[in-house]
């Protein structure tokens, strides 16, 4: 039996498609509603068949399959890269966080001006 594109077009979506992905988890049936599909390749799909996938010819391995259809949970979301490496981005971090918390206007406190600029150092001591 030959695949059909749409078959080639849904697996290649639930690989990088994370709206499909998660309209996969929550109900398979539904997710594959946009696709043009023929009954053995829904029924695959929706009961998650993975042999099929290979008796079908889409893939020669399972393991070729997307991760989602192999019931596997969704990759961690990674943190941001931190440009610039070092600890600056931790120090410009808090900078921005101190500004967040100065501009916060609480009732009855009048608002805070600029900090004073530094002051000549201690004087000789006598």
């Amino acid at each position: 039996m030959a695949v059909t594109a749409e078959l080639t077009r849904l697996l290649d979506k639930l690989r990088t498609d994370a709206a499909l992905q998660a309209s996969f988890r929550a109900d398979p049936a539904t997710a594959a509603e946009g696709f043009a599909l023929t009954p053995h390749e829904r029924d695959a799909v929706v009961t998650q068949d993975l042999d099929d996938f290979v008796a079908l010819g889409v893939v020669t391995s399972i393991d070729q399959l997307p991760p989602v259809l192999r019931g596997e949970p969704p990759a961690p979301v990674q943190p941001p890269a931190i440009q610039g490496g070092g600890w600056g981005w931790l120090a410009r971090q808090f900078a921005q966080l101190r500004e967040a918390v100065l501009r916060i206007r609480l009732p009855g406190i009048p608002p805070r001006g600029p900090d004073p600029p530094p002051g000549p150092g201690p004087g000789p001591e006598r």
